[in-house]
C-alpha cells in the first residue's frame, strides 16, 4: 500500500477527524516497537497532503518497518511469537 492508500483507508476507517497512527519499527537490537503519530483526517487536498508528507517523512526513517493497519502489519504480527518480559 502507498503512503496515501493508508492514510485514506484510515480516513475512511475512522469517524474521528483527529487520531493516532500507529507503526511499528525495528531498531539496532532486533526489537520491535510501536509508535504513533497525531494526523488531522480529512478529505481537504491541502489538510491530506500535510498530513501525508508527515507520514512519508516517518517512511523514510531507516527503523520504520510498516503502518499498523496495513496487510504487512497483519501479516507480520500473526507469524511472531512475543515473549513478554515481566
Amino acid at each position: 500500500m502507498t503512503t496515501r492508500d493508508v492514510y485514506f483507508k484510515t480516513l475512511v476507517e475512522t469517524e474521528l477527524s483527529v487520531g493516532f497512527m500507529f507503526y511499528t519499527c525495528i531498531d539496532s537490537y532486533s526489537k520491535y516497537t510501536t509508535n504513533n503519530i497525531l494526523l488531522t483526517f480529512s478529505t481537504d487536498d491541502l489538510i491530506s497532503s500535510k498530513e501525508i508528507d508527515k507520514m512519508v517523512e516517518i517512511e523514510k526513517s531507516d527503523d520504520f518497518m510498516f503502518w499498523n493497519n496495513t496487510p504487512e502489519a497483519e501479516k507480520f504480527y500473526n507469524g511472531v511469537k512475543f515473549k513478554l518480559n515481566v
